[in-house]
């Protein structure tokens, strides 16, 4: 199965956009069914111009949006914790993704401690 991933930014330009490879994909999957389920529910996201999160999409329909700690889609939102999984999903788009870009979305996701 293809999983499609998308970072969400409006610049203007057209969203990056990369498939992960087969054993991403699976990682990917595993990563997120390790993800907690929270014991409260997650509303969306609020509309902010700029970064708003990473999308990830498989071939069947199913999507999630990975953003500020919190996996939501699928049957229930997960929490992403200290967002390792937002911060892997741009990492497995270095290669779509400008650098600076990548660097400046790094520094938000993960500022330095």
């Amino acid at each position: 199965m293809t999983i499609a991933v998308t970072l969400l930014i409006s610049s203007g330009d057209p969203d990056p956009t990369w498939n992960l490879t087969p054993e991403q994909g699976r990682e990917f999957l595993e990563k997120l069914a390790a993800s907690p389920v929270p014991s409260v529910s997650v509303g969306p996201p609020g509309r902010r111009a700029g970064y708003a999160g990473i999308m990830a999409r498989d071939g069947a329909g199913e999507r999630w949006v990975v953003y500020r700690g919190w996996i939501r889609g699928g049957p229930n939102s997960r929490v992403d914790d200290k967002r390792v999984l937002e911060q892997w999903l741009l990492d497995t788009g270095r290669a779509t993704v400008a650098p600076k870009l990548h660097a400046d979305l790094t520094r938000q996701i993960t500022p330095p401690v």
